[in-house]
């Protein structure tokens, strides 16, 4: 998880992402949501996630409250990519339109300094517009 905390006036944003693609579906690493146009459901419960990849959890370093119904992604490609090719087999790369309420962050809280700077940008919003797998 990013450390989103900036309300920005976009109205729209690309940015890309690492996902687990599970049969035929995207899902985000970190909190597990399905990635689908339309507007992003809010995590339920508990335990964020499918049932394959419950990897956020509240109280976890990783958590932030701002992402609750929102889907993130890195503003730099070359970000997203380093993070795919650090990640578990099955990850892949999407390059994602976001929409409705977009905020800002960086990559603070993604991983450690060395793999990606903490000063880079991330943006969330709480509609994806369109989305389509890369390399």
């Amino acid at each position: 998880m990013c450390d989103i905390s900036k309300k920005t006036t976009f109205k729209r944003k690309t940015v890309y992402k690492a996902v687990i693609k599970n049969k035929e579906h995207y899902y985000s690493y970190f909190a597990g949501t399905p990635i689908e146009i339309g507007k992003v459901n809010p995590q339920q419960g508990n335990s964020f996630g499918t049932p394959e990849y419950k990897l956020f959890f509240p109280n976890n370093i990783h958590y932030n409250p701002n992402m609750i119904g929102r889907c993130s992604g890195f503003f730099a490609k070359e970000d997203a990519k380093k993070f795919v090719h650090e990640s578990p087999a099955g990850t892949r790369l999407l390059k994602i339109v976001l929409g409705g309420e977009i905020m800002q962050g960086t990559t603070a809280k993604i991983c450690s300094p060395g793999c990606i700077p903490w000063d880079h940008i991330t943006y969330a919003g709480t509609e994806i517009l369109s989305f389509e797998e890369i390399n």
